[in-house]
């Protein structure tokens, strides 16, 4: 008997311990009280990959991921990367949600962030006329550049919503 009240005790305490810390959703990895979701089954345009965000997301800030910092960056492709292993030698992209749909030159992010950190592989910001901004990483030792491209290509995306437990 006294066994059965150790493990109940155990298991609330558990319980009570997870509440009180927060977590994502299953399928969604925490990362500095914001939750992400890879998501590379359907790949999609940059519109309907954010559009798909605000679906997947349990809250109502559901959104492609906005980068605001190198930590952040890091974090992002090193997760990534885990899970396109092996690169084998060909670019990768997502979508992120940083963009110039409304005017050219002018990126903003699509949750309303303003722009404090940037990353762009080589100098140029406009390639091919592009308005939606990637994350791109060809090698495990790749630190995640940005590229921009057009936004109807189809490829996968990263989700975030802010953990309100965390």
């Amino acid at each position: 008997m006294k066994y059965y009240i150790v493990v109940l005790a155990a298991a609330i305490i558990v319980t009570l311990f997870s509440v009180a810390q927060g977590y994502c959703e299953p399928r969604w990895t925490e990362w500095n009280r914001h939750c992400y979701r890879y998501v590379d089954h359907k790949r999609k345009n940059w519109t309907l990959a954010s559009a798909d965000c605000t679906k997947l997301s349990p809250t109502d800030d559901g959104h492609l991921i906005t980068i605001d910092s190198a930590d952040e960056n890091k974090f992002a492709s090193e997760w990534w990367i885990t899970m396109l292993k092996p690169l084998q030698g060909q670019w990768q992209y997502i979508w992120t949600g940083l963009n110039d749909i409304d005017e050219d030159g002018t990126f903003v992010w699509s949750d309303g962030s303003p722009v404090t950190y940037t990353n762009w592989g080589g100098t140029q910001t406009d390639n091919d006329n592009g308005d939606c901004v990637t994350m791109a990483v060809k090698r495990v030792s790749d630190k995640g550049q940005w590229k921009d491209i057009k936004s109807s290509e189809k490829i996968g995306y990263m989700c975030e919503y802010t953990c309100k437990d965390c």
